[in-house]
């Protein structure tokens, strides 16, 4: 099992990413073989394919230079996340235990 492959199978626990003071939940990732040239009327970056969406609607997409950046469907900025997929995706942490209180 690759990389890729791994974290989709451990996505049901294991999908957060600290990002500059943020914490980002993964709801998907999209295997390579599935991947499609993002397309939107308003995105004119470089050609892109998403690789996976977090909890809050953003977009993350994988450009033709291999970077990974998170991208914001209602403001339309871009932000950059890591400098190649397997980077992102080492980033990727295990979620915290929730805490329980019993009343």
């Amino acid at each position: 099992m690759n990389l890729l492959e791994k974290t989709i199978h451990n996505l049901g626990h294991k999908r957060t990413i600290r990002h500059n003071e943020q914490l980002l939940k993964l709801v998907c990732l999209i295997r390579t073989e599935d991947r499609r040239p993002f397309q939107a009327d308003w995105y004119k970056g470089k050609e892109s394919y998403l690789i996976g969406v977090d909890e809050n609607g953003h977009f993350f997409l994988r450009d033709s230079g291999g970077s990974v950046f998170k991208l914001d469907p209602l403001t339309q900025e871009k932000e950059h996340m890591a400098r190649s997929e397997t980077n992102f995706l080492n980033n990727i942490e295990w979620d915290e235990p929730e805490t329980f209180i019993q009343k």
